[in-house]
């Protein structure tokens, strides 16, 4: 598959077409208030995949941040009026910090150190600026392999994301960007013995 073309493609959308655009203003509204401020911050999750031209579509905005940019990013969103509605886990997902905000119609979730707690064992994603990886419109994203990571781990939670897995799996077999992560998680004895294989199987 091309992904390129289909991240061109679903970025023409993101701008062209009326159902996105409030969720592009908000994106790029958080953008601009991030970056001004030095936050140290990247997508993840299905907007991550949808600027990579792995799914077509993405309903959210899923940021991960860096432990110390929090109370930062706090004061960014009571500035724009975002309005906070949740704060807490469910007993699958329990980061450091969970804050589910709400701007306008657009749902925002602001996450450090991203804990996932399935398959009797716990993984944790912790962000880190020397790994990041940039959309076609200089987003930063968190890496493909940790998304494949997280998905997996996911999955023992909620079935569904099999599939953002699986396609995970088929984009990182063409575009492996961080092979020494991957090396480094196909090693973790915190992780499923089964999540162990199939990143062997991508490396190889």
């Amino acid at each position: 598959m091309n992904y390129t073309e289909q991240a061109v493609n679903n970025i023409s959308c993101l701008y062209d077409e009326p159902k996105y655009c409030e969720r592009k203003e908000t994106l790029m509204k958080l953008n601009k208030e991030l970056t001004k401020h030095n936050v140290n911050w990247a997508l993840a999750c299905s907007m991550n995949l949808f600027l990579r031209g792995i799914v077509d579509e993405f309903h959210d905005i899923d940021m991960i941040v860096d432990r110390d940019s929090v109370e930062t990013i706090k004061k960014i969103m009571e500035n724009i009026d975002a309005k906070l509605v949740d704060t807490g886990g469910n007993g699958y997902c329990e980061s450091d910090v969970y804050l589910h905000y709400v701007i306008g119609r657009v749902d925002v979730d602001v996450i450090s150190n991203f804990r996932v707690k399935t398959y009797g064992t716990e993984y944790v994603y912790r962000y880190n600026a020397n790994e990041l990886d940039r959309s076609l419109q200089n987003m930063p994203l968190i890496p493909a392999e940790a998304l494949y990571v997280l998905y997996a781990m996911m999955e023992g939670w909620q079935p569904k994301r099999r599939f953002k897995r699986l396609a995970l799996e088929e984009f990182l077999k063409e575009n492996t960007i961080h092979p020494g992560f991957l090396a480094k998680e196909s090693v973790n004895g915190d992780l499923p013995s089964w999540i162990r294989w199939q990143i062997k199987s991508i490396i190889e």
